[in-house]
């Protein structure tokens, strides 16, 4: 949990995700221009998946539509670069990240990631086709691997707690008014950045949101900037 000194310097951090994923999402905002496409992948035109709005290119990227334009990408990359073009070996990594978007976005057990799965799976054919394409056949070596799994659906009747739970808890505990004293919350580090100055004009101290947070059920720790500053390493 950190006192940020300004309100807007957050809106950098998502953008970037790597060139073929870049690639992927402006090509993807394309996919309701191509209905069979879409129908092909599991999904419908007009912006709509699995009953899900994905009418914008972050949207369409937690859903089984956009491995097929991150393989798009990755393709064209092969096809325009010198991988194979001689003796010396060539590294190519590659990150395809539907499967963990929606898992994050719907979670590990749900419909939306089964037709997510099965979705790299059709499209790593098409990769190893055109790397043997390039390189030619039986000078490919392919390695596959993964970053993490994910829990399953927690036992508990709330289940899930997101990003704009943990928000609106804390705004309507200490800033009903204008709900502008959480500027920002990462869940997938855990943080949760608050506005200095605001925090000033509420009389309110981080050490307040710190114990307001432990004292709810489903969170089991929380620390403020200086704790973690003054902590000593094992």
């Amino acid at each position: 949990m950190f006192a940020q000194r300004t309100a807007n310097y957050l809106g950098q951090l998502f953008h970037t995700r790597g060139m073929g994923n870049q690639l992927g999402v402006l090509q993807a905002a394309r996919v309701f221009e191509e209905p069979k496409v879409g129908a092909a992948l599991g999904g419908r035109s007009h912006g709509q998946w699995m009953g899900h709005d994905i009418a914008n290119p972050d949207a369409v990227s937690r859903s089984a539509l956009f491995p097929k334009f991150e393989t798009d990408a990755l393709v064209a990359m092969i096809e325009n670069e010198p991988v194979g073009a001689d003796d010396l070996t060539d590294l190519l990594l590659v990150n395809l990240k539907a499967p963990d978007f929606v898992g994050h976005q719907y979670g590990p057990d749900s419909p939306e990631m089964r037709e997510t799965l099965s979705e790299p799976d059709r499209q790593l054919a098409c990769i190893l086709e055109a790397l043997e394409k390039k390189a030619g056949t039986n000078r490919v070596v392919v390695v596959i691997t993964a970053d993490h799994g994910m829990p399953p659906e927690p036992q508990a009747p709330r289940k899930r707690y997101f990003n704009k739970d943990i928000v609106e808890l804390v705004h309507k505990k200490f800033d009903p008014d204008r709900a502008a004293l959480v500027t920002h919350f990462d869940a997938r580090n855990n943080q949760l950045f608050v506005d200095k100055s605001r925090l000033r004009e509420l009389g309110v101290k981080l050490s307040q949101i710190k114990e307001y947070l432990e004292a709810q059920p489903f969170i089991y720790a929380a620390y403020t900037e200086d704790e973690i500053k003054n902590a000593s390493s094992p």
